[in-house]
């Protein structure tokens, strides 16, 4: 392992501090001081163990490059640092310390919520790096491609876009209105919005259904979901008001690291009638269970739903329908329109 950022470590805090000794934690110093005295003492640590093991690293591209040389065992001991603890827990958020006004901020930030969110959740947070590393790779491939020179634009994007269909998505957290491998942050979350995010048709019986997917992101493998598709069309009903119904419930969803595998989902469904049902021709309830695999990123969908009782037209009265379709269509669609 190289000495030199060690030693940068070292002699930056030796000329912000010359009257200490660089050993031990300062105590009753400006934020600053204890975060670097807390970043050093992390790295004395890990100085006096024998070297570390890159080949014990596993995971994904975020957890291998965090993993490499110790980085992310050296900011586990910087977090559990009572000097850190303190800093954390007295930080107040600063708009004029956040990471888009650094080059122009008013003040000094001693420290900044970017930070603290790297030494507490540094997976999740190199993971939004490497998405605008990519983004911004393709907007220089872009300009180089309008002012006529040589580009990677196609390069550029399909990067971007198999990176925030698998390692970028398992990471995002909070909610999504309509979930999608549309960057966040990228400006256009009202088209992921707007463009439903699937289509599939049944292979038992002629029915077509497309539906939108509110999603929750809460860990790096579980997401909770809410089915819901304003149109499932059954072909060649018996009566013309069976022909359309809407599907809405709530899912589980599964993230998987592969990519060919991507995701698997289950939940339950309900299917309603757009229409009021004329007298003598009542409602009839179904519910179902569907189970959904997710393929190539999330791009492929393949499930079936069993209908327990189900003597409706949906699906043609039958117990078990086969589901095939298209994912992310939203997506799909924001990555094919993009201007490069």
């Amino acid at each position: 392992t190289s000495d030199l950022p060690r030693d940068m470590l070292r002699a930056l805090y030796r000329r912000e501090y010359s009257d200490s000794t660089a050993s031990a934690p300062l105590r009753g110093q400006s934020p600053r001081a204890v975060l670097l005295g807390a970043l050093l003492q992390a790295h004395l640590a890990l100085d006096a163990e024998p070297p570390f093991d890159n080949k014990s690293c596993r995971g994904d591209a975020v957890a291998r490059v965090l993993c490499l040389d110790g980085f992310r065992e050296m900011l586990r001991r910087v977090a559990g640092d009572s000097g850190f603890r303190a800093v954390r827990d007295s930080a107040q958020p600063r708009p004029e310390c956040a990471p888009e006004n650094w080059l122009e901020s008013p003040v000094q930030c001693d420290v900044t919520q970017s930070f603290l969110t790297f030494v507490e959740h540094p997976e999740r947070f190199m993971a939004g790096k490497i998405g605008l590393i990519l983004h911004q790779m393709w907007r220089v491939e872009t300009v180089r491609k309008q002012a006529g020179k040589p580009a990677w634009t196609g390069v550029a994007a399909l990067s971007e876009a198999v990176y925030q269909s698998g390692v970028g998505y398992r990471y995002r957290r909070g909610f999504e209105v309509n979930t999608s491998s549309v960057p966040r942050g990228s400006g256009r979350w009202w088209f992921g919005s707007l463009v439903p995010n699937y289509a599939t048709v049944s292979l038992l019986n002629s029915a077509f259904e497309i539906g939108y997917r509110p999603t929750w992101h809460f860990g790096g493998s579980v997401a909770v979901g809410l089915t819901a598709a304003p149109f499932h069309v059954t072909g060649n009903p018996a009566r013309q008001i069976d022909r359309v119904h809407f599907v809405i419930g709530p899912t589980l969803h599964w993230k998987r690291s592969s990519p060919i595998w991507s995701g698997l989902e289950t939940g339950v469904e309900f299917f309603g009638n757009w229409q009021s049902r004329p007298p003598g021709n009542p409602e009839k309830q179904v519910w179902a269970v569907p189970v959904t695999a997710y393929l190539l990123g999330d791009k492929l969908r393949i499930g079936f739903r069993l209908l327990p009782g189900n003597t409706s037209a949906v699906h043609g009265g039958k117990k078990i329908a086969l589901t095939f379709g298209l994912a992310d269509l939203n997506g799909l669609a924001y990555w094919m329109l993009r201007r490069s």
